[in-house]
């Protein structure tokens, strides 16, 4: 466990968003969870936005440029992962109706 008893080798699943959240609001949840830095980026397919990946560091960090570019490589892979899941459900669907 991490600070404040957070299980941190778990994903944390929300099931519901509030997308008027502020960053002020960001910046208060990541210093309940003792995040020293944070890296997020979106990840979108076809300029639509599939969601979002948030990498974080219990101490101050300064990502560097290629941990950066990582991260978004592997943002434009998860998105066509995303998309491609999405349109497999559309077409399960689509074929039981």
């Amino acid at each position: 466990k991490g600070p404040n008893n957070h299980v941190v080798d778990q994903p944390i699943a929300f099931l519901e968003m509030d997308f008027g959240i502020s960053e002020q609001e960001i910046g208060r949840q990541c210093e309940e969870l003792k995040m020293g830095a944070m890296l997020r980026i979106s990840t979108q397919y076809k300029s639509s936005i599939k969601g979002f990946i948030v990498l974080g560091q219990l101490q101050p960090y300064e990502w560097t440029t290629l941990e950066k570019d990582l991260l978004k490589m592997i943002s434009e892979s998860v998105a066509i992962a995303i998309s491609k899941v999405q349109q497999s459900i559309q077409i399960q669907a689509a074929t039981r109706h």
